[in-house]
């Protein structure tokens, strides 16, 4: 087997007397010459008399499946942190908007960009950067919402299937779920009532589409505010969002408001 250089390094160390112990990944060349794996070696100087070093003992074992993944996830997450700015991009832009019409508070902006924080960690703990577990996602994201933002307890019902979503899809249904969730905590609950939010997500076996439907109880959603031309952030954040996910939405504003979103499959 034919070392390259950095090994060879190693073994003039040992030798030496430099380094008695030494682990490292390096690469090596079989005798067949076909591929070119990483190695672990791990190696040991045996001393020798006058402090010599009479012989090396090494071990080396395979970790090229350990480096290709590594080197698979620092390019993921590349990946998330240009989609991330492209979606930070979309909220900031809708920010600057100069319309004297439109009234923002402040704390949408802020759970917008709680929306994104949520989805980053949780791909930084997962082994896989390409996809992520839409249920804990989505639950987690809603707990964040009302617990922070709804002066009211509000009750969740989910029927979410549990599966792995690409982070390409996951950003943006994790921003139409926080708009659909704040608009309710402003405008919907509105009474003494309990306040309940349903959501649910399924992929439809027939055609391969996710359908995501969110919706509440509380008062109808209003006749007068066109979704198809929007005149809120909110609004227009999530006729951009859907545009965006290539999907559909259907409204129905009584006997209360009720989204069904539907995006292509993945």
């Amino acid at each position: 087997m034919k070392f390259f250089p950095i090994c060879r390094e190693s073994g003039a160390m040992f030798i030496s007397g430099r380094c008695k112990v030494r682990s490292s990944k390096e690469r090596v060349t079989p005798l067949s010459g076909k591929t070119v794996p990483w190695t672990g070696p791990v190696g040991s100087a045996v001393p020798g008399t006058s402090r010599t070093v009479r012989s090396v003992v090494g071990i080396g074992y395979d970790v090229t499946q350990e480096v290709k993944s590594s080197s698979e996830k620092d390019l993921l997450m590349r990946e998330l942190n240009h989609r991330i700015k492209n979606n930070l991009n979309i909220i900031a832009s809708l920010i600057s908007l100069k319309d004297s019409e439109i009234e923002e508070d402040l704390s949408d902006i802020v759970s917008r960009i709680h929306a994104i924080r949520i989805i980053h960690e949780k791909l930084q703990r997962s082994e896989s950067m390409s996809d992520v577990g839409v249920r804990e996602y989505f639950l987690d994201l809603l707990e964040t919402i009302f617990s922070n933002f709804s002066r009211r307890k509000v009750e969740v019902q989910e029927q979410i299937e549990d599966m792995l979503i690409p982070t390409r899809i996951a950003i943006p249904l994790g921003l139409l779920v926080n708009e659909v969730a704040t608009n309710a905590i402003k405008h919907g609950f509105c009474d003494d009532r309990p306040a309940r939010f349903t959501v649910s997500f399924a992929k439809n076996h027939d055609n391969g589409r996710l359908l995501l439907v969110l919706s509440n109880n509380g008062r109808v959603f209003p006749e007068n505010i066109r979704f198809d031309n929007p005149d809120t952030l909110g609004l227009q954040l999530i006729d951009t969002l859907i545009k965006q996910l290539e999907g559909s939405c259907q409204l129905q504003r009584s006997p209360t408001p009720r989204f069904e979103i539907e995006i292509p499959a993945v």
